[in-house]
């Protein structure tokens, strides 16, 4: 994958917020379609919920957000994000049960 970065010059404050604003609605976008495929909805299902979800935006915006959704969570990246929700929801119990698991495995060496 290939990364640009740059900065943008606006001549107007209304310009700058409409570029900010479509790049928020792209962020929550590529959330809601990670969220989509956690739930085991297939692609084409979080498509179309995405599309009603997010009328505004263009079809291949969120076409990129669901194959930016879909990177996110075969990588090693989206399972940490994955773990961090679970740990959360548990609470206690499960930072427990993750302690210690890893006594074990020190003991074990």
């Amino acid at each position: 994958m290939l990364t640009l970065s740059c900065l943008l010059d606006f001549e107007s404050k209304e310009g700058k917020e409409k570029v900010l604003t479509l790049m928020r609605r792209f962020s929550s976008c590529v959330r809601f379609c990670y969220n989509r495929l956690l739930e085991n909805h297939t692609e084409r299902s979080a498509y179309h919920i995405a599309k009603e979800t997010f009328p505004d935006l263009p079809s291949a915006w969120i076409n990129m957000a669901l194959q930016k959704a879909r990177e996110i969570k075969s990588t090693k990246k989206g399972k940490v994000v994955l773990k961090r929700v679970e740990r959360k929801k548990a609470g206690k119990a499960l930072q427990y049960r993750i302690k210690d698991r890893q006594r074990k495995q020190a003991y074990k060496v």
